[in-house]
């Protein structure tokens, strides 16, 4: 899976380039029509197709009294989901608040056309940026009539005339709507973690798993055991089952991901694995002993194996 990004800092000679800005947070079904245009735009002109994104997302910087900010996608799910579009180049800006004072003209000057070798730009009707945010699609043609390049806009996108953003699809998370993250987003929402050693509790049960280290700043759904396709580093997909949150029935309050492949043996240490979350389960529970848990673990194997997308899964 290519995760492979550039910092701004570390390009060497720019080339000429078709480009797009912006934080791309999960990558959802607006931001995939502007990278898709992007992309062929740069393939009908020869050039090379870049991304450019911001880490931290700048909320985190510009807003600190508002508490930590939690994504919908990491930097490395972002640049994996830009280059399964087809973008050559993904180029990452450490924002800052130095990077925040630069006004938009500067950053068109100095970011897009000296260091990115920005020949067209391809952005959303409500792109901001530069300091203040005072730089829009407007600028951008100003500006462009004077230095050369080129701007194409994109009108929003609408699903059941819910316009798509960032945050409309965060607030579905919030409230455990996958389906309508999942429309909005235009694939199932995703976490991803390395795996590290647990206890071993769930193989002495009869259910090994293997338990993520997820990203502090990932945007989490609500606690609960859900239905989720596993894809490995080497691309392997597995049916599993998710628990997240606490372990009660162990007295263990501290938040875990705890991931089931139903159909694998082996040894998944220090490996990253990509989760889709694809169906809520049941809430997470307290059981009297061991064996009544266990039981119930039959019960949501069963069910994760027998889950099909198109078919409402009833509790």
């Amino acid at each position: 899976m290519n995760t492979a990004y550039l910092w701004l800092e570390h390009l060497s000679q720019p080339a000429p380039s078709v480009l797009t800005v912006g934080t791309f947070d999960g990558v959802h079904r607006g931001h995939q029509v502007i990278l898709r245009h992007v992309r062929e735009r740069a393939r009908a002109l020869g050039l090379r197709s870049l991304a450019l994104t911001f880490h931290p997302h700048p909320r985190a910087v510009l807003y600190p009294q508002e508490g930590p900010f939690r994504l919908l996608s990491t930097l490395a799910e972002r640049s994996y989901l830009i280059h399964e579009l087809g973008i050559e180049q993904v180029v990452v800006a450490h924002f800052d608040q130095d990077f925040a004072q630069m006004d938009s003209e500067s950053f068109v000057r100095e970011v897009l056309l000296k260091r990115l070798g920005m020949r067209e730009i391809v952005v959303g009707y409500d792109h901001h940026f530069g300091k203040g945010r005072r730089g829009d699609p407007e600028t951008l043609r100003r500006l462009a009539a004077r230095w050369g390049f080129s701007v194409e806009v994109i009108p929003p996108q609408h699903v059941d005339e819910l316009a798509v953003s960032s945050t409309q699809i965060r607030r579905a998370l919030q409230q455990g709507k996958l389906a309508l993250a999942r429309e909005l987003l235009g694939r199932p929402y995703w976490i991803s973690g390395v795996v590290v050693a647990g206890q071993g509790r769930g193989r002495e049960l009869g259910f090994p798993t293997a338990n993520l280290a997820l990203p502090p700043e990932k945007l989490l759904p609500p606690y609960g055991v859900y239905v989720v396709d596993v894809c490995t580093s080497e691309g392997v997909r597995y049916r599993g089952m998710l628990n997240l949150g606490s372990r009660p029935t162990f007295q263990e309050e501290e938040p875990l991901a705890e991931v089931h492949l139903l159909e694998f043996s082996g040894n998944l240490y220090g490996q990253m694995l990509w989760v889709e979350l694809l169906a809520y389960l049941r809430p997470i529970a307290r059981f009297p002993d061991a064996e009544a848990l266990r039981r119930q673990l039959e019960e949501d194997r069963a069910r994760c194996a027998s889950f099909r997308p198109d078919v409402p899964l009833h509790a």
